[in-house]
């Protein structure tokens, strides 16, 4: 049976004319959020009226990379995201079925598979950031954006001479949700989202880890005004105000 998506949102494998030296952002936007106090996507928060924190992720991107191709990957409530196709129109939806049963690395996967060349920068759907949490992030091999104004109880990094040497649960120094992958880096998360059982039982930081322990090297990305919010609740969104 065909999926009932199928007819709004674009293939996995659809071929699109673009520039192979542009970046593939990658959204990942498909989990239903259980961590958060209203129903529905956190993306779709409005952060100001019929202004989202989807909105806002893809002003920013378009802002910084105006020839950024960018994919999002839905799952829950995806019916809410198809309008996002005719306000952005060169985005590209990519459908995640498995979102209940899955973790990011499985929707890292879709992604992976729909993008155009081998530099993918990887975000989460729930992040209000500053310009210039993502500007210069593609200049120097692969990076990893770290950043004081993420939630303590989130994952962190650990860094020597400005390159991370373990990411995880714990840490001092909180991971910015935001990691761009090239060159070796890129190619040892092909090889391990190629494995479907890891890609869906991992976190998308575990496949980090899984990079730096088998010889990948993500500088770190900490510039000046770097702002990065995780956003839970409305009560996140009120604070953010006024700070971006």
């Amino acid at each position: 049976m065909t999926n009932k998506a199928s007819r709004h949102i674009a293939p996995a494998k659809k071929i699109i004319n673009y520039n192979y030296d542009h970046t593939t952002f990658i959204i990942l936007a498909a989990a239903i959020g259980k961590r958060m106090k209203t129903y529905g996507p956190k993306a779709l928060l409005e952060y100001q009226p019929e202004f989202t924190v989807l909105d806002h992720e893809l002003q920013t991107i378009y802002e910084v990379y105006p020839q950024a191709d960018i994919l999002l990957v839905i799952g829950f409530e995806y019916e809410k995201f198809l309008l996002y196709k005719s306000k952005y129109p060169s985005i590209r939806l990519i459908y995640n079925p498995n979102y209940s049963t899955t973790n990011t690395l499985y929707s890292t996967q879709l992604g992976v598979q729909a993008s155009i060349g081998n530099k993918i920068v990887v975000l989460h759907g729930d992040l209000m950031f500053s310009e210039e949490s993502i500007a210069g992030l593609t200049e120097r091999g692969s990076r990893i954006t770290v950043c004081d104004t993420i939630n303590k109880e989130s994952v962190g990094v650990v860094s020597h001479n400005s390159i991370a040497t373990n990411i995880s649960y714990g840490l001092e120094t909180q991971w910015g949700q935001i990691t761009y992958f090239t060159n070796k880096e890129y190619q040892l998360l092909l090889q391990l989202v190629q494995n479907d059982k890891d890609s869906r039982r991992l976190f998308l930081y575990e496949a980090i880890k899984y990079i730096i322990n088998h010889g990948g090297k993500f500088r770190i990305h900490n510039p000046e005004g770097i702002q990065i919010y995780d956003i839970d609740s409305h009560k996140d969104l009120e604070y953010v105000k006024g700070l971006l």
